[in-house]
């Protein structure tokens, strides 16, 4: 750890233990802490209160963007959704946990009723809303320290009862999101065996195939071999299977065996295009998968 870390986290404590009334015994010190402490309050505000104040601004200005400057509003795009999904004010209203919450209630519908199969169908940043929420649920019911029967989350999941699939189209999750935040995101780039990438059960579904443009701007496939040498992790441009990465893959989609094969994880490329076709009327890559996994 470096020095400069250490001095920060020093001040960091010193000044947590002052505003909590903590004061030191050095002569003269504690105006000096206060002033700081004060400071760094105002500070903060200013900042998040900035932060705020442009977030707002740039997504009112979403229709002029898209008309003056077009090329700026897809990573503009990006940003203000990787930025929704991780803003933590208001908290009586925090954006994840209201969608979160939503699609809760969505889930809990489709357990009351008696289907056999669950296919959950996401695309771009529904992708990780999904896989994260899924992945909670599981992980929650498998270690969580409550009674099951007295903990709604565990209870629902145990009502879906291993009935899902699911389907996920330009997924940002490896390109992006464990690119740039390798830590939150380390269980996508996980290795298991000679491959690289998440597996289905991390988030606890049957089986997971991931659909994606060899020009989406957003996020592409999921698995990979292992590296070798020099190339980073998520930039690897190798399937897991053999095959060219952009070069649109031949599936059998008559079931779900001859989807997956002895596999739960399939990457697949619809060949060129970008982010937004993948549910257009002509593309029946993505409806003969559906009817696969539906197929189970």
């Amino acid at each position: 750890m470096g020095a400069g870390v250490v001095l920060a986290l020093v001040t960091g404590v010193t000044l947590v233990l002052f505003r909590l009334g903590v004061e030191s015994n050095i002569p003269g010190f504690n105006p000096l802490l206060k002033f700081f402490a004060d400071a760094s309050g105002d500070w903060l505000k200013l900042f998040v209160i900035s932060a705020g104040t442009a977030t707002v601004a740039l997504s009112a200005a979403g229709g002029l963007l898209s008309r003056y400057v077009p090329w700026l509003r897809a990573p503009l795009d990006a940003a203000l959704d990787v930025d929704n999904h991780f803003r933590e004010f208001p908290r009586r209203a925090i954006p994840r946990a209201r969608i979160f919450s939503r699609f809760v209630a969505v889930l809990n519908c489709i357990a009351a009723q008696s289907y056999d199969h669950i296919i959950i169908v996401a695309h771009s940043q529904g992708t990780v809303i999904s896989t994260e929420l899924l992945r909670y649920m599981k992980e929650r019911t498998t270690h969580g320290q409550a009674e099951q029967a007295m903990d709604p989350v565990a209870s629902l999941w145990e009502r879906l009862g291993g009935r899902i699939a699911l389907v996920t189209a330009g997924c940002p999750l490896r390109q992006l999101y464990a690119a740039r935040f390798p830590v939150l995101y380390e269980w996508v780039l996980g290795q298991h065996g000679p491959n690289l990438g998440p597996v289905a059960d991390d988030v606890g579904v049957l089986r997971w195939v991931n659909l994606y443009a060899t020009g989406d701007y957003v996020g592409r496939w999921l698995w990979s071999r292992a590296p070798h040498g020099e190339y980073p992790v998520t930039q690897i441009d190798q399937a897991g299977a053999h095959g060219d990465t952009y070069t649109p893959h031949r599936v059998d989609t008559t079931h779900w065996k001859t989807l997956m094969g002895a596999n739960t994880e399939k990457d697949i490329s619809i060949g060129a295009g970008a982010h937004t076709h993948y549910f257009s009327i002509d593309q029946k890559t993505m409806a003969g998968v559906i009817d696969a996994l539906l197929a189970s």
